[in-house]
């Protein structure tokens, strides 16, 4: 159990916490760490989360960390505003993995529509991540990675970034969206195993836990009723966008 939860919070410093859970296998790419180092330090330094819009609807703005303005929206839904920088960051680790561009749109647009709506779910749900728990986080990633393998990776990762200093600043960020989602996915994984009367994953229930937290996340970015915004929005859209205002 010790070895599995380093195995995580290794996978959740390299690759923005949770991409990594949908099964990307990045090992062999060559360069990709320095190139999704550079991304990264390029956009935490120019791109800014601040806007008219909270990115939660005004039932749920206690939970919410961003903001944005209209013309940096590229999704509503019923609760939840998905960023242009979300989406366009997300399609450039699909990019680096090997997708293509038209894939890559698809996939980050469907991996956010869930991560959103499984971090508004945790939240109502009671999880969140207060500023000591995500710093033991850090401390932890800071006291493994040295000796793991996948150490050469992610100093290529810091190094394009920046500095060390900037890339754990980052992640701190970071860990205020994935800490709370880790939380109540664990409870999830607690109650699934008690539903099929089991201790611990086998190969056979890990599948089976894969496919029910897919149908999960699914079925909670499919209540959201996400739309994607044009070039102009839409007067619907304007009207939807009134419940964020900040």
């Amino acid at each position: 159990m010790k070895k599995r939860t380093k195995l995580i919070i290794i996978a959740a410093a390299l690759i923005i916490c949770v991409l990594l859970v949908g099964g990307i296998v990045l090992s062999a790419q060559n360069n990709f760490f320095s190139k999704w180092g550079l991304y990264l330090g390029m956009e935490n330094k120019q791109s800014s989360n601040e806007g008219k819009y909270l990115t939660l609807s005004s039932e749920f703005s206690r939970f919410a960390i961003d903001s944005v303005d209209a013309e940096n929206i590229i999704a509503i839904g019923e609760n939840i505003l998905i960023t242009s920088k979300e989406i366009e960051q997300a399609k450039e680790f699909y990019l680096l993995s090997g997708s293509q561009d038209d894939e890559a749109l698809q996939l980050a647009i469907t991996y956010m529509e869930k991560y959103e709506s499984m971090y508004l779910e945790a939240r109502k749900n009671g999880f969140d991540a207060s500023d000591e728990e995500i710093d033991k986080k850090i401390s932890e990633l800071k006291l493994i990675l040295p000796d793991s393998n996948v150490k050469d990776g992610l100093q290529e990762l810091i190094n394009a970034f920046g500095s060390e200093e900037a890339y754990w600043e980052y992640e701190k960020n970071v860990y205020r969206k994935s800490l709370p989602i880790e939380k109540y996915r664990e409870k999830l994984q607690s109650e699934f195993l008690a539903g099929v009367h089991a201790d611990y994953f086998t190969e056979e229930t890990q599948n089976e836990w894969n496919e029910w937290y897919e149908s999960f996340q699914m079925n909670l970015a499919e209540k959201q009723q996400f739309c994607i915004v044009g070039e102009e929005l839409s007067q619907d859209q304007i009207e939807k966008l009134k419940k964020f205002l900040y």
